[in-house]
């Protein structure tokens, strides 16, 4: 199976020799792994480009900013862009929360640059699911890429809804000593990027999740 690599880009990051030398130092270290990216025009797209250029696949998620909002979206939340049209604010996010499933990322690489709130929140978001994370600052040159953590590998996991019990199944990458607690952890932390409360009193799926609840009840 090839690994796929998630790459998030900052708007900021505009060195673009810098960008090429990350690419071609990780496509040399793994030649055979599918880039995924946000298909952002400023940034995503300039690697993606460097990417197939040197003989690799990419794999684009676009963020659907135009299309409908969704149950999770704040009530009267739209904006219009400078052309009048209504767009989705939390399209981005939702996008970033997809690109982590339901296949799993083995590593992501993030260029990173000053206010680049959109790259860094992806890059934390791979750290709390337990993906090894690597960042590579504007202006800080490239050294080595990071040594891939061939020790890890896919485990399905599924967790089910206390209430309706509703399964949730996917992969997620594990290590060959983990426990079954532990393992159990890395699916709830990335079911809780998805609305789902995983907590010391029981697995809820969004439309159960008790704090969303008392939310509407309030």
């Amino acid at each position: 199976m090839n690994i796929r690599i998630l790459f998030t880009v900052a708007r900021g990051y505009t060195d673009q020799a810098g960008m090429r030398s990350v690419v071609e130092l990780i496509h040399a270290a793994r030649p055979n792994a599918v880039l995924v990216h946000g298909d952002c025009p400023e940034g995503d797209q300039d690697v993606a480009a460097i990417w197939r250029e040197l003989g690799g696949v990419d794999e684009p998620h676009p963020a659907d900013w135009y299309g409908p909002c969704r149950p999770k979206c704040r009530p009267r939340h739209r904006r219009r862009d400078r052309t009048g049209r209504e767009y989705c604010p939390a399209a981005g996010p939702y996008r970033n929360h997809e690109m982590f499933g339901p296949e799993p990322i083995q590593e992501t690489h993030a260029l990173l640059a000053n206010g680049s709130r959109g790259a860094r929140d992806t890059a934390e978001m791979s750290v709390r699911l337990g993906i090894p994370t690597f960042a590579w600052p504007l202006g800080a040159g490239t050294a080595s890429v990071p040594k891939f953590r061939a020790d890890r590998f896919p485990c399905e996991v599924t967790v089910f809804c206390d209430t309706c019990e509703h399964e949730e199944r996917g992969d997620y990458l594990v290590h060959e000593n983990d426990t079954e607690d532990r393992r159990y952890g890395y699916a709830r932390a990335y079911l809780r990027t998805q609305g789902w409360h995983c907590d010391s009193t029981g697995d809820f799926c969004p439309n159960h999740n008790p704090r969303q609840l008392s939310l509407e009840d309030a």
